[in-house]
């Protein structure tokens, strides 16, 4: 199987729509127009999943317009574990006691945490509905042979729809030093108890609250964009137009993390 290659931003600042659909002039395989599918928000991963070919063209032409990126082997790029919804946690000077899934609180070392990723998420939501409307049609009664007399029958009839929309999430993520580790939290789905006294009716002020704790007892953790945000002063939220771009952002800096921690040697495409 022929290896793939990523574009990797070294900065995680966007780049301008325009400047990446006129980078994929010339690309084999993809024209300026597919810029949205396969850039994203133009932050982080510029370019997933690439041939030899299509990743030396997009790489040149994107240092030709002055965009400060990195040629990667998409084997590098870290592979998200699964998601484990944790629904309540409670601070202690040694570790974040969270839940698992029989209910019991376990112990999750300060020291073991490496990334907090935070945010307001636009996501998918998918509702199922069940609908009655009444339909009125018109019967005759004959009698005898000739005459019918017309009368109007109602029935209910009942429908079933799937509806999708778009709703924004605060989502909160915690990546741990054993590489198999994310505690993902919905914060309409978790009970922010474990605050205490700062404890307050908002479920957004008791989000921004949790993430500024978590920050506080882990000194050491990197930050995605929104959690940098919410520790600001005052504090903000960051928006991701989807959870895809969320995840980008936690995969670079993850990866991020690993370059710094372990320099590799630069990437270099197989000979024609």
């Amino acid at each position: 199987m022929n290896p793939t290659y990523a574009i990797a931003s070294r900065k995680f600042d966007p780049v301008a729509t325009e400047v990446l659909s006129g980078a994929l002039r010339g690309v084999p395989g993809l024209t300026p127009a597919d810029a949205p599918n396969v850039c994203g928000d133009g932050c982080g991963f510029l370019a997933r999943q690439l041939t030899a070919e299509q990743a030396a063209k997009f790489f040149a032409n994107l240092q030709h317009a002055g965009v400060d990126a990195e040629l990667v082997a998409e084997a590098s790029v870290p592979v998200l574990p699964r998601r484990r919804l944790i629904r309540q946690a409670k601070f202690t000077p040694e570790a974040l006691l969270v839940d698992d899934a029989l209910g019991r609180m376990t112990p999750v070392t300060w020291s073991d945490i490496v990334l907090i990723a935070a945010g307001s998420v636009c996501e998918a939501v998918f509702t199922h509905g069940r609908f009655e409307r009444d339909v009125t049609r018109t019967d005759f009664i004959h009698i005898g042979h000739l005459v019918a007399i017309p009368i109007e029958v109602t029935e209910t009839h009942v429908e079933y729809d799937s509806r999708e929309s778009a709703e924004w999430a605060l989502r909160a993520e915690l990546f741990l030093a054993d590489g198999s580790t994310r505690l993902n939290i919905e914060a309409e789905r978790f009970s922010f108890a474990g605050l205490n006294e700062l404890l307050t009716q908002n479920l957004a002020t008791n989000f921004c609250l949790f993430v500024r704790e978590l920050a506080r007892h882990v000194p050491q953790a990197g930050l995605n964009e929104g959690a940098t945000r919410i520790l600001a002063e005052p504090p903000e939220f960051a928006y991701y137009s989807s959870r895809a771009a969320f995840q980008n952002e936690t995969m670079w800096r993850l990866w991020r993390r690993n370059c710094t921690s372990a320099p590799a040697a630069e990437t270099e495409l197989p000979s024609a």
